[in-house]
């Protein structure tokens, strides 16, 4: 197996975002600072800026007021695209890889769970953006292409909303307890999985409402 990935601090200072044609911004003054190799959840309701905050730190945002530092990053979205192609070539972009590290990978994202029922294995093509497979299959792939990727920060925008809660929990504590030099940023709704974060970053109305470890946020919420 290859060395982990080495994390990179994230930085945003006093950071709005307005879209160009709305008056009311989506994020309102907003600093924060991500250490590297932490391991951090943003959460929130819908609308609350959380995309928005992953957006602007992977760059497909530009801030309308502010600045952001950060390393190059990967993102990976909700409903990741895949290839018309071999499965093995959706996880390793036709890139040569080591063949144990590539097996690690699908082995660590539950891949090899549904890999036998396939016709080819990881040979088996995958057509029209793997209609074939489940979102939760699809979700796993685009997970092991981005650890294959070796990136020293990746945001999580809802990458595991189509995992059920077994699978979700038991992947992530996986990566973590792999990756623990990578700088990750979780946007998810499924709390119980909170617990594996060093922090909880909660987000209202594009402003951060709470910010603390997770045995802070369970006495935060009781309140």
């Amino acid at each position: 197996e290859k060395e982990e990935i080495v994390g990179s601090d994230i930085c945003m200072e006093d950071v709005s975002f307005c879209y160009a044609n709305s008056a009311k911004p989506v994020i309102s003054n907003l600093s924060l600072k991500i250490h590297s190799g932490s391991k951090v959840a943003i959460i929130g309701e819908r609308g609350s800026g959380k995309t928005t905050v992953l957006n602007l730190i992977a760059g497909i945002l530009k801030p309308t007021t502010g600045i952001i530092h950060s390393e190059k990053v990967t993102y990976m979205p909700q409903f990741p695209y895949l290839f018309t192609d071999t499965l093995k070539n959706n996880v390793t972009c036709w890139k040569d890889i080591d063949i144990d590290e590539y097996n690690h990978i699908l082995k660590l994202c539950n891949i090899t769970d549904f890999l036998d029922q396939l016709p080819q294995q990881d040979n088996t093509i995958l057509y029209d953006n793997a209609s074939n497979l489940s979102g939760g299959q699809k979700q796993r792939i685009a997970l092991s292409r981005v650890l294959l990727n070796h990136e020293q920060i990746i945001l999580f925008d809802e990458s595991f909303s189509a995992l059920d809660s077994y699978n979700a929990n038991e992947i992530i504590e996986r990566i973590i307890q792999k990756y623990k030099k990578t700088t990750m940023l979780f946007s998810i709704h499924q709390l119980e999985l909170l617990k594996n974060m060093d922090r909880i970053i909660e987000m209202k109305n594009g402003k951060i409402r709470f910010d603390g470890t997770y045995k802070e946020w369970c006495t935060y919420e009781e309140k």
